[in-house]
């Protein structure tokens, strides 16, 4: 409710995953990638979105990155059945998103194609915020890599919330909620853009 006061907010499974359908992926890594990417793509346009704020989580931000290169679930009070059953449809249906992943990954969550050796395809005017769990066993070290890389031509920040782990918007909701908004306001406000004071002084 926080994240929609002041824009419209959607939430989306992704091709494969949760309650979207499971059409079977290519088992090339670069081409199941550009078949999740596509996906999202096109469900812009049927949306006739022509500007928003991207926010994925872990294999969500991977494609994220891969999209922009190229360019709330809410349940009922009244329903307390809801979340056991969307829980039981993630987990019923064909697992072709599961699938998808495990080819395009190595030793499991090892990307085959890693982000930060294409990071810099990235357009410089294309900002990016990564938000890591502190106690998450994902190392965001390649994050601030990628910081120092682009940090004369780019926004890029980087956000640790100590108290979560991987699923931060699970583990830490209201500051995940806090951070989102300030991100939304400070794209809002054009703040993030590379030659804008705010953008130096995250540097």
């Amino acid at each position: 409710d926080e994240l929609c006061k002041k824009r419209t907010v959607h939430a989306f499974d992704i091709l494969g995953f949760a309650r979207s359908s499971r059409p079977m992926f290519s088992e090339d890594p670069t081409l199941a990638e550009l078949e999740f990417v596509q996906s999202i793509e096109d469900w812009r346009r049927a949306m006739g979105i022509e500007k928003m704020i991207l926010v994925g989580h872990s294999f969500g931000s991977y494609l994220v990155r891969t999209l922009r290169s190229d360019l709330g679930i809410r349940y009922s009070n009244q329903d307390p059945d809801a979340i056991f059953e969307y829980i039981y449809q993630c987990n019923a249906l064909n697992p072709t998103g599961e699938i998808a992943f495990s080819s395009m990954t190595k030793h499991y969550g090892w990307a085959r194609r890693p982000m930060i050796n294409r990071f810099n395809g990235i357009d410089p005017s294309v900002p990016v915020t990564f938000i890591w769990g502190g106690k998450s066993w994902m190392d965001p070290d390649p994050s601030y890599e990628i910081q120092a890389r682009r940090q004369d031509t780019s926004y890029v920040d980087v956000q640790i919330v100590s108290c979560a782990g991987h699923h931060v918007y699970a583990d830490a909701p209201v500051e995940f909620c806090r951070l989102l908004s300030q991100i939304s306001d400070t794209v809002d406000a054009d703040a993030d853009l590379p030659d804008s004071p705010e953008s130096s002084s995250n540097e």
